[in-house]
């Protein structure tokens, strides 16, 4: 699958990804995927996870922790969501849409997938994996 975003695309990153990621396009016009690198930086970083299991790069596990009523997000190599609140998988496969499309046409969808925004949520945790 092509990737044609831009901007921040860690909401993409860190669900589980309807057709396999081959090539991020544009790379120069996304936000480096580890904030505190530059692009170079950021994608050697990446690639260390890769080294250890390059079959579950990117890939995502829920979970949930019934007793204190959170949902658990984890993408590999990547990054951890913890959500103060029982969400279904169905919501929290959605990539958040931290992104924007390439290009913006009124005539069709920005996205070939389904998408969730985000809601400013306080209760919401994001840990990059480093």
């Amino acid at each position: 699958m092509q990737i044609d975003l831009h901007g921040d695309i860690s909401g993409f990153l860190s669900t589980h990804p309807q057709a396999p990621l081959v090539t991020l396009h544009h790379f120069d016009a996304i936000d480096p995927i580890f904030p505190s690198m530059d692009h170079p930086q950021a994608i050697r970083h990446l690639m260390k996870a890769a080294e250890v299991d390059q079959s579950r790069l990117s890939q995502q596990t829920i979970c949930y922790h019934r007793q204190r009523n959170w949902s658990l997000s984890v993408s590999w190599g990547y990054s951890a969501y913890i959500y103060e609140n029982i969400i279904p998988r169905s919501t929290l496969i959605k990539p958040l849409e931290t992104f924007k499309a390439w290009v913006r046409n009124t005539k069709y969808p920005a996205f070939m997938f389904n998408t969730r925004w985000l809601n400013g949520n306080a209760c919401m945790l994001r840990i990059l994996i480093t």
